[in-house]
């Protein structure tokens, strides 16, 4: 197994301390906190320093608040760091990090992670991809029309919450020969509970930069054991796992050792909600309006429905675009967020066979023109004030690169 060590010292680097700073504040440039923070860039990296250094250390209580996600109103508790140092320091223990989930990572797992570029021996890049679009791809791919396929949907009951960080430091402890870059983790990982009580500490904090990174960390060696099964292909994205077999038995048997796997290496659960069906094939036979009529399932994955001749979007996600239309319509003065938002939900449309839905209920209710017009509006007033928090932030990085060494980072 490879072993990984000097990541504590590279993350101090002023380069590194720099570069994450300006991640950390990706989307966030507009806050007070922010700003200051990069005005006196010196002191902020000073200060990151000592908090990384200090064995002492404890992160400061987290901002909660309750927030109703998705279509199917989940309350979810959102915590959330303070940028400096908390939200820098995460960024900083993950970018050393990243070689060490990344190496040997299970080739078909999606979502929680950025584009992976690598350098290929000739000098050109690759990017592989972890979106859902990316998923879906891969799913379509292996469904081959005219063969009788079978699909698994399942996912692991409360992901994030039952993660149990004992073995997770267990399992970074085996890949990682750095007691400090350590030290650090497990500071951020035991905060929430007394050093006795530490080791029946469950959960990773959802709105942590760190938790996806090392969720799919704890999941490493069971991706590959998993795709290792007999008679089966395996995708993960994010917490939803999908199993796709020409052979039911297989795919039944499969799920079981899945699931005695989780429960005895890693202690998760998996939903009730689990099911095995044969996905989606034609007759033959085409109905009044010329379609040819289906027996079976689709796969309802990622947003997304998957038939055996055609993708489409969850009805869901397509009735929130309609009823988002409707809203715009029926107002007297559209504003920029208005277009901002219709234009996010229509980039669906172009990945999906949803033109047609489009064309009857959305398009008659938006003027797309105007809409753009809009947000370009909009990006050309706040122009100014963006350029002058970038030069802000620029002296400040600048400032710091003369007093701590390294190369100057610019937004």
């Amino acid at each position: 197994m490879k072993t990984y060590r000097g990541l504590y010292n590279k993350m101090l680097e002023p380069d590194v301390v720099a570069q994450c700073a300006l991640d950390a504040a990706e989307g966030k440039l507009r806050r007070r906190e922010v700003i200051h923070a990069f005005v006196n860039f010196d002191k902020t990296y000073n200060l990151v320093v000592k908090c990384a250094a200090d064995p002492s250390y404890r992160p400061c209580e987290d901002n909660t608040h309750e927030i109703i996600d998705g279509a199917n109103h989940k309350s979810r508790e959102i915590e959330k760091p303070k940028f400096c140092p908390e939200q820098i320091l995460h960024h900083m223990i993950v970018e050393p990090f990243k070689p060490v989930l990344l190496e040997g990572l299970y080739e078909q797992v999606y979502g929680c992670l950025p584009p992976d570029v690598k350098i290929l021996p000739d000098g050109t890049s690759a990017v592989k991809k972890f979106g859902p679009h990316a998923a879906i791809k891969r799913l379509k791919k292996w469904i081959q029309v005219g063969k009788k396929i079978y699909i698994c949907e399942t996912d692991i009951h409360h992901a994030y919450g039952s993660v149990v960080i004992a073995i997770l430091v267990r399992q970074l402890k085996k890949v990682v020969k750095d007691k400090e870059w350590l030290r650090l983790t497990c500071q951020f990982l035991h905060y929430k509970a007394n050093e006795p009580e530490s080791k029946k500490l469950c959960g990773l904090i959802l709105d942590h930069y760190t938790s996806p990174w090392f969720f799919n960390f704890y999941l490493k060696e069971f991706d590959h054991f998993a795709a290792s099964l007999e008679g089966v292909k395996y995708l993960r994205f994010a917490d939803n796992l999908y199993l796709v077999g020409e052979n039911k038995r297989k795919v039944h048997r499969a799920l079981k050792e899945i699931r005695k796997y989780l429960r005895r290496e890693l202690k998760l659960e998996l939903n009730d909600c689990t099911q095995v069906y044969r996905f989606e094939y034609g007759t033959g036979e085409f109905d009044k309006n010329g379609k040819e009529k289906a027996r079976g399932r689709a796969i309802n994955a990622v947003g997304a429905v998957i038939h055996h001749n055609r993708t489409t979007l969850r009805k869901s996600i397509l009735k929130r675009m309609r009823k988002k239309s409707k809203r715009i319509a029926a107002k007297e003065r559209t504003t920029w967020h208005d277009g901002a938002s219709m234009f996010s939900r229509l980039s669906w449309i172009r990945h999906t066979n949803t033109y047609k839905y489009y064309e009857k209920y959305i398009k008659p209710n938006i003027n797309t023109r105007l809409l753009k017009a809009k947000v370009r509006a909009h990006s050309r007033a706040v122009l100014p004030i963006a350029k002058e928090r970038r030069r802000i932030i620029n002296e400040g990085l600048e400032k710091s690169a003369r007093l701590n060494g390294g190369k100057t980072k610019r937004i």
